[in-house]
């Protein structure tokens, strides 16, 4: 409960912010409806999936110059303008900068978030810290798409403007009760040991790109599991679309969030979470575009993927953390892992409509896909597990 505790303020603020969540997810479908062909589509997700880039490059670099506060409050105000100008704009183009601007924020938030919440929180505490965080951004999520489906009939422009109150709201909040750098190294300078000092640097560039790769490959195939689940519900369930989207959401949050805590204090050894976890994200992956395209395959993908997510991500981002090389610019480090993660997002965002949406041979594509998730998650998660031992972990 200690743990919980000293993460209160920033699970909190995760919460509000990811309530509003849905926006750039329905991008997608604000494409389908202005009848753009595939390459059309690919090239204007591409535009706001590479904004990503320079939001996690501007989030490190904002880390160590400015410190993770300001950081963080940097990345909700960006999201808020940007989602809250979409609904405004009539102009496609307007409306693709709009996204990424937003883009640009959200990319900021995930590497701040984990690095502050691994601050406040010694090594042993660290894992638990990061399962409460993602806790608290699937409840967060969860309510967002609860929204997008209860709201679904008042369109796409009013769940956006719900994403930019929430960001503005976590703004506010977390300037308030977010500490700040200064306080942290205040409470060392009173002879108590700032949280997450002091422990031995298990630091390993190989492991770091090793571990980093294997989240990129994870990602890309998030990004292609919700652009393309996102534009296929449309062109499937036509004005139903978003409805069937937002609860196929629903069962990925709600298990994320029933089982991240859980998974983080019973998931110990990577050698069984990365294999096991990616398995089932290809599984996912295999049943959602592999298969005939039904309602009921859609939510069996949903849940395999969930699953896997929820496993492959109980140690993926603790372990990631723990082989970050311990140098001056650790944030920045640090950030150029989500940066792998962004550049493999934007591959997922190019070529999940001509492969996936449009695709007309997808089953061997998915298996292919899956088969390599499995075989590269049992050589990275053995690689950690031999050298978190070595370490006496």
């Amino acid at each position: 409960m200690n743990t919980f505790r000293r993460s209160l303020p920033l699970i909190s603020t995760s919460f509000i912010n990811k309530t509003g969540t849905i926006g750039l997810s329905l991008v997608p479908m604000i494409l389908v409806e202005h009848q753009l062909s595939a390459g059309h589509s690919s090239l204007m997700m591409t535009f706001v999936k590479a904004s990503t880039l320079g939001g996690t490059l501007l989030g490190g670099l904002c880390c160590d110059r400015l410190g993770m506060k300001r950081t963080l409050l940097l990345s909700f105000l960006l999201a808020a303008l940007g989602m809250g100008a979409i609904p405004a704009f009539r102009s496609l183009n307007l409306i693709i900068l709009g996204a990424c601007i937003c883009a640009l924020g959200q990319a900021m938030y995930p590497g701040v978030s984990r690095l502050l919440v691994s601050s406040n929180n010694a090594r042993h505490h660290q894992q638990e810290a990061i399962g409460w965080l993602r806790t608290a951004n699937n409840a967060g999520m969860i309510a967002s798409f609860s929204l997008g489906w209860l709201l679904s009939s008042l369109g796409i422009s009013a769940l956006m403007i719900v994403d930019a109150v929430t960001s503005l709201l976590a703004v506010l909040f977390s300037a308030r009760m977010i500490p700040t750098d200064a306080a942290l190294e205040a409470t060392e300078r009173k002879g108590q040991p700032r949280p997450g000092q002091g422990d031995a640097d298990l630091g390993s560039w190989r492991l770091f790109i090793m571990n980093a790769t294997a989240i990129a490959a994870y990602t890309f195939v998030v990004e292609m599991v919700f652009t393309g689940t996102a534009a296929r519900c449309r062109l499937l369930f036509g004005e139903e679309g978003l409805a069937v989207f937002s609860k196929m959401m629903l069962i990925n949050v709600t298990l994320c969030a029933t089982l991240a805590i859980p998974a983080a204090k019973t998931i110990k050894n990577t050698s069984l979470s990365f294999p096991l976890g990616l398995g089932l994200v290809g599984l996912g992956l295999t049943l959602l575009f592999g298969l005939p395209p039904s309602a009921v395959g859609i939510y069996a993908g949903a849940f395999c993927y969930s699953l896997g997510e929820v496993i492959f991500m109980s140690l993926a981002t603790y372990s990631l953390i723990q082989v970050t090389p311990a140098t001056r610019r650790r944030g920045t480090v640090y950030s150029s892992a989500i940066f792998l993660q962004q550049v493999t997002k934007i591959a997922g965002a190019a070529l999940v409509f001509p492969l996936m949406v449009h695709g007309k041979n997808t089953l061997p594509v998915c298996i292919a896909v899956a088969v390599a998730l499995l075989a590269y998650g049992s050589w990275v998660g053995l690689q950690l597990t031999k050298h978190f031992k070595k370490a006496g972990m």
